[in-house]
């Protein structure tokens, strides 16, 4: 934890250093000094929370984050914070580490379908009754599902990359998986064509939302 903490704490001391003092000596132009000044202003009285790595959740509200655009930052630790005990889980009992993955991956997808539903957030994020920022697009509960389903495969690829190894990992679903697919190259094909078509029921409307 700490070797992950101080290789990450370094450099955003560095950037908030320069945003609080240097910045407004950077440059110049007629809304040079308003942009800075939005940007690093919150900075002043919340720069601590970036290093705890809580700035995606204090301060609540998106626009008022100390330079918000280190927000994944926040997420990427505390997702960290709780990947040990996960791989612990796993080790333990390799289907403990699965299901542990998969809830936490399901309930970042009921948590946003619900708050899309409550705000009437619109797909594009975009509009909306409340800013779309303050409640999914920084926060953890919206961004966890991507960072377990890498989590997921990560297992599925250390028992193929080491089944020889342990030879226990040889009969697990992700091994037999693999190995279908590797097997076949329909299968390949008609996997790869069904996340193309996935992909294109999410791209197509944005698009069309886009053009209009």
């Amino acid at each position: 934890y700490f070797h992950r903490y101080y290789r990450l704490v370094f450099p955003i001391l560095f950037i908030t250093f320069i945003g609080l003092f240097l910045i407004k000596y950077l440059g110049d132009g007629p809304y040079y000094r308003r942009n800075w000044e939005f940007l690093v202003e919150p900075c002043k009285t919340k720069w601590w929370t970036n290093l705890l790595f809580i700035n995606n959740i204090y301060p609540w509200e998106n626009l008022q984050e100390c330079l918000p655009w280190v927000w994944y930052l926040a997420n990427d630790f505390q997702f960290f914070i709780v990947t040990p005990p996960i791989i612990y889980a796993y080790c333990k009992r390799r289907t403990a580490g699965y299901a542990i993955v998969l809830l936490l991956t399901f309930a970042s997808m009921l948590v946003i379908g619900i708050c899309t539903a409550v705000y009437n957030i619109p797909i594009t994020l975009q509009g909306g009754e409340i800013n779309s920022g303050d409640v999914l697009y920084s926060k953890p509960w919206a961004r966890m599902g991507a960072y377990f389903v890498g989590a997921f495969f990560g297992f599925g690829y250390f028992e193929l990359a080491c089944q020889d190894k342990y030879p226990e990992l040889k009969g697990t679903f992700m091994n037999r998986m693999y190995e279908a697919l590797g097997c076949s190259r329909l299968r390949s094909i008609l996997v790869a064509i069904f996340g193309t078509a996935l992909t294109a029921v999410y791209v197509f409307p944005l698009r069309n939302y886009y053009i209009d």
